[in-house]
């Protein structure tokens, strides 16, 4: 009898995990240096594929004269921040953040001082579909 002293306890099931057929990645990797400018420059930028979602991964910057360069950063149109003069080479890691297809990644730059100084890029990501 279950439930009486000394008798075994009901079995439970275990539910078995649930696998899911997963899409090939293509993995995203844009390194990219330019001289700056006056003016901001496109120095990295990713569009995520038609029909694809994207996954950002990281992106960093650096520049061979970090006080005399200037930032500007956006996700999909959505400013990340603008007008910043970063202290040290800059690496911001995603959790595999989701982006919808045509979603633009953009990172520029510009000197602020009459100097010749270049700017590094790595965006880091992949798609999916």
């Amino acid at each position: 009898l279950p439930g009486a002293p000394g008798a075994p306890a009901p079995a439970i099931p275990i539910p078995l995990p649930v696998i899911f057929p997963t899409a090939p990645e293509k993995v995203i990797t844009v390194v990219k240096d330019r001289v700056l400018t006056d003016a901001y420059l496109d120095i990295g930028i990713w569009t995520v594929a038609a029909l694809k979602q994207g996954i950002l991964r990281e992106v960093s910057m650096i520049a061979t004269q970090l006080d005399k360069a200037m930032w500007r950063y956006t996700v999909g149109g959505e400013s990340q921040f603008f007008d910043k003069i970063l202290p040290a080479r800059l690496e911001l890691p995603y959790p595999d953040v989701r982006l919808p297809a045509g979603t633009v990644v953009r990172i520029e730059a510009k000197r602020t001082a009459a100097v010749t100084n270049t700017a590094w890029v790595t965006i880091t990501g992949a798609e999916v579909g």
